[in-house]
């Protein structure tokens, strides 16, 4: 079931991106963030009511939940949406799947972790991934500064899965847990708006609207996938199932929005390349 909720996970992340991307073609990406955020808290709350919350302790599960929306999900997803504008879903997404590799480094910078062989070899293999995405020059060419905006939901995204282990080991509840995270990130995202430019704060056309609204949806349902999948397994080994998304991605992409992405064989190559370097690195902390 674990393998099961991890690729579900993936899949529907996937598709709120295209959604996403295609969303931010008319409206701006503070919107779409807003957007987003507040159709999973709607969604996440309805089942909160229907299903109930499960008996436990609150406290840290509340904590450690709202902790990821506020210090993790919220700044992620925002920066994460202006890169779409930028160098569009495809490459934002393949840049951003470096996260589990982050957050083995940050394990091993803070919490004394040894790495192996196996974990220099996937990090060959995601750095060669990435460099393919950066050096492709068929279609986009990504400029130093975009492909910086690309990287930095990673440092953000990367400890998202660690609080919500923390919070799925307190109170095993993917409802409530999905619901508060999107309350802290809301909160954080209009709290936030001051430092966005004025021109790109408010604004979306109806097209845009029904596109943020049905990527809400699928990050939805993506998040309680992750939610379900960190309940029963360590962080090691869900993210790298998580981090397919930007397989889905690039495959919708080519299929429904080739114009718009211009996906080229060699980013789609680079993309299995550091997924491959994912797995590497994750099954390395099992050697």
């Amino acid at each position: 079931m674990v393998i099961f909720w991890g690729l579900l996970s993936g899949f529907t992340y996937g598709c709120g991106d295209v959604f996403t991307r295609l969303g931010v073609r008319s409206g701006t990406p503070f919107t779409g963030a807003v957007l987003t955020s507040a159709t999973m808290a709607i969604f996440f709350l309805i089942a909160v009511f229907v299903r109930g919350v499960s008996s436990g302790p609150l406290w840290p599960a509340v904590g450690w939940f709202f902790l990821t929306g506020i210090a993790a999900t919220g700044p992620g997803r925002m920066i994460y949406y202006f890169s779409f504008r930028r160098i569009g879903v495809s490459r934002a997404s393949v840049l951003v799947i470096i996260t589990p590799l982050v957050s083995m480094l940050i394990g091993v910078t803070f919490l004394g972790e040894h790495p192996s062989w196996l974990l220099v070899v996937g990090a060959f293999f995601i750095v060669g991934g990435v460099m393919s995405v950066l050096t492709d020059r068929s279609a986009i060419r990504i400029s130093f500064p975009a492909a910086l905006l690309g990287l930095l939901p990673t440092f953000f995204f990367a400890l998202t899965p660690v609080f919500i282990r923390l919070g799925m080991l307190a109170l095993p509840d993917p409802n409530l847990g999905g619901f508060i995270t999107s309350v802290g990130a809301l909160a954080f995202i209009l709290a936030a708006q001051k430092p966005v430019p004025r021109a790109d704060r408010w604004g979306l056309d109806r097209r845009a609207f029904w596109c943020f609204l049905f990527g809400g949806v699928f990050y939805m349902v993506s998040f309680f996938a992750f939610y379900q999948a960190l309940g029963l397994e360590t962080v090691s080994f869900v993210t790298p199932l998580v981090y397919t998304s930007p397989l889905f991605s690039l495959l919708i992409a080519r299929l429904f929005i080739q114009k718009l992405e211009q996906v080229t064989w060699r980013l789609a190559v680079g993309a299995v390349v550091v997924f491959l370097g994912v797995v590497l690195v994750s099954i390395s902390r099992g050697g």
